[in-house]
């Protein structure tokens, strides 16, 4: 694949691949936010949790939709991909990671809670926090700021 300064991972231009890492970054904090006030007793601040976490979800399914998704897709389907790279084996890391958090997330955001809610929350926000660690490796590499270049898996 060609490197230029004006495209990074799968066609994507580094404008909209830091776009959506900012938006990566602003869900997380009100996902910690949110995570705080569930902690915090009151209808209040269960009100606020709720729309905290309801907004990040939000948030992150746009640039999951229209960046992530994509980039997988161009990336995958690239007829010189190398499955065994180090990029590639983190990328779907980092997919499998993001996916149940996305459908815990919605799940939660639907209201359609499952027993031992509290839990389950406290894992969605770990997978949260687990995948954003991954994908901010990954912009970091598409920068060349990160090399894995030569390591196969």
């Amino acid at each position: 694949m060609i490197s230029s300064p004006l495209i990074m991972h799968a066609g994507i231009s580094p404008i909209v691949s830091q776009t959506s890492l900012t938006i990566i970054l602003v869900a997380l904090g009100l996902s910690l936010t949110g995570f705080i006030f569930g902690r915090l007793k009151g209808v209040e601040f269960l009100r606020a949790h709720r729309w905290l976490m309801t907004l990040s979800i939000i948030l992150i399914l746009v640039p999951v939709f229209f960046v992530m998704l994509p980039a997988t897709f161009t990336f995958y389907t690239d007829s010189d991909v190398e499955l065994a790279s180090a990029t590639s084996i983190i990328t779907l890391i980092h997919g499998i990671i993001g996916l149940p958090f996305v459908v815990l997330g919605l799940t939660f955001t639907f209201n359609d809670l499952p027993n031992d809610t509290r839990n389950w929350m406290r894992r969605a926000f770990i997978l949260l926090v687990i995948t954003v660690a991954i994908g901010l490796v990954l912009f970091l590499q598409m920068l060349d700021l990160i090399s894995f270049t030569g390591m196969h898996m």
